[in-house]
């Protein structure tokens, strides 16, 4: 249950060893699933002992807390937006933050925002990592997915943006774009 980077620095053994000390232990921490895929648990152990006190075993209840934490991470992320809406009144910057924010929640490599001026979407800047890079792009309705967006006002997805037809293949191509969400 434990990812490689935690056996490795002994955390599961601390764990164990507390748990042992104390009668009884619980956590919330990142785990692994049999297919390798990592999820946020709660793991309570509990020491199991015969009458003389000896050691007999333990018994372990293990939960997948995962859609709570990304539930509290929305939360915390909401918090941040408002906050930051509430100190400036530089919509560039808001853009800026927007973006951040929206690809942490995601957990997407990068993303850009755009402001709707007259019947197109436009964007100045492209967000990767915790860099900004100029970007000047205007969409009409139905160019692209940004025109996509401004027909229909729903959100769309896509996993496969080499097939998708509202990807334009140019930007895909300059950005390393696999999926899109917007």
């Amino acid at each position: 249950f434990y990812p490689p980077s935690a056996i490795e620095s002994g955390g599961p053994r601390r764990f164990l060893d507390e748990t042992l000390a104390s009668g009884n232990a619980m956590k919330e921490e990142w785990l692994v699933r049999k297919n390798k895929s990592r999820f946020w648990g709660h793991v309570g152990i509990t020491v199991l002992r015969d009458e003389a006190g000896h050691l007999q075993g333990f018994a372990t209840v293990m939960g997948d807390l995962s859609k709570r934490k990304q539930e509290e991470d929305v939360i915390r992320a909401l918090l941040r937006l408002s906050e930051k809406l509430n100190s400036t009144f530089d919509v560039e910057k808001l853009m800026d933050e927007l973006v951040t924010e929206a690809i942490q929640l995601v957990q997407a490599n990068a993303g850009f925002a755009g402001i709707i001026s007259g019947e197109k979407l436009t964007c100045q800047k492209y967000v990767r990592g915790e860099g900004l890079q100029a970007f000047h792009c205007s969409w009409s309705p139905g160019k692209g997915l940004p025109g996509w967006l401004l027909l229909h006002k729903t959100a769309y997805l896509t996993n496969d943006a080499k097939e998708d037809r509202q990807i334009e293949q140019e930007l895909r191509q300059a950005f390393m774009i696999s999926s899109a969400l917007s």
